[in-house]
């Protein structure tokens, strides 16, 4: 096989069968060395010669760079980068949206999506598209969450601490939760940035369990084969059987107390009724804050109706940097944001160090 600076390729076929054109362009499909991500078309055919012995063509090839994809399939960290750089928010976060939008939805995550209609959205993400999830089936929008870490690489909770977290589930009772804190805390920054907004969200479905019938226990039953058990276990029919039962009811119990493990959740991705619409640089504070955004709110003063109710009050925060590459506990100082007597919004003024004192 050869090239030349006219980008065409000439190839010798030592076979007399092949005497179809089609056949050329399928050889040169199957045989041209192209990393995967480069493709190419076969344009014009210049040159064939009646099949003989030896045959040879010439194609002339229009070579196209490929578009790697973006994010199934690719590590964590990476598909998270990309996000940043395209300045869009992240699959897993944009599924976080409309699932707590959702969240009282029956069967969330237990009821299967449009097959045809998951491989159309991935295919669009994977192109750096962005779509637009608000059309979309809150079941298809589930499997396509769950798609996208079932193609990690690596587990969501990588392979290098599988021991570590069966150890953990075996532990005792009264040390249970600060071992399972400890484990949580050897997650590499991105792993544990979105295993704890999973969790917390999971945590939300089944607090709705008498309405969605998704409980703690059948939440855990559909996410540890995805984000817990590695490919080994799979691969060893024992191994399965006895690690399957262990995961599972670990990850239920991680997601029943994950009030206890994350008391101040790093954010809640849903933006309330009202507020301009939700972009990668707004960040909303979880449900477990708003006792101390009431308590702050209290501080800054109390309106002409008396003290500003814990219900009239939505608390933000603003990351310095973008939503990821960010430990609990790191984000900007805040600004308070508050339902004025009109029922419109209002910012008030960061708060500063005297009022957390």
């Amino acid at each position: 096989m050869s090239f030349n600076s006219n980008e065409q390729v000439r190839i010798d076929v030592y076979d007399k069968g092949y005497h179809l054109l089609g056949y050329y362009e399928k050889i040169i499909s199957d045989l041209v060395p192209f990393p995967i991500s480069e493709r190419f078309i076969t344009r014009k055919l210049l040159q064939a010669k009646k099949a003989t012995k030896t045959s040879s063509i010439i194609l002339d090839i229009s070579f196209e760079e490929g578009n790697p994809v973006k994010h199934f399939g690719r590590p964590l960290e990476e598909s998270l980068a990309q996000s940043q750089v395209d300045k869009v928010l992240h699959i897993t976060d944009m599924a976080t949206i409309y699932i707590r939008k959702y969240i009282k939805t029956e069967g969330l995550f237990r009821l299967s999506g449009n097959s045809t209609r998951i491989t159309e959205l991935k295919t669009l993400l994977d192109k750096g598209i962005e779509v637009d999830l608000s059309v979309e089936s809150i079941h298809d929008i589930c499997s396509l969450y769950k798609l996208y870490f079932s193609e990690l690489p690596d587990k969501l909770f990588p392979e290098s601490l599988y021991s570590s977290y069966k150890k953990s589930a075996k532990s005792e009772e009264t040390e249970k939760l600060q071992e399972t804190s400890q484990l949580i805390s050897k997650l590499p920054p991105e792993n544990q940035s979105v295993f704890i907004d999973l969790i917390s969200t999971l945590n939300e479905i089944s607090s709705f369990s008498s309405i969605n019938n998704m409980t703690a226990n059948n939440l855990a039953i559909c996410f540890a084969p995805t984000i817990i058990l590695p490919a080994s276990v799979y691969n060893d029919p024992q191994a399965i059987l006895s690690d399957t039962h262990v995961t599972t009811d670990y990850l239920r119990y991680i997601i029943e107390n994950s009030s206890l493990l994350f008391p101040t959740k790093p954010y809640s991705i849903c933006p309330p009724v009202g507020f301009p619409p939700f972009s990668d640089e707004d960040i909303v504070e979880s449900r477990a804050e708003m006792l101390k955004a009431d308590f702050e709110a209290r501080k800054l003063g109390r309106n002409s109706n008396g003290p500003v109710a814990s219900e009239e009050i939505n608390h933000y925060r603003t990351p310095t940097k973008s939503m990821r590459h960010r430990s609990v506990g790191s984000w900007s100082s805040d600004r308070i944001i508050r339902k004025d007597n009109r029922g419109g919004i209002s910012f008030g003024p960061s708060v500063g160090k005297e009022d957390e004192e």
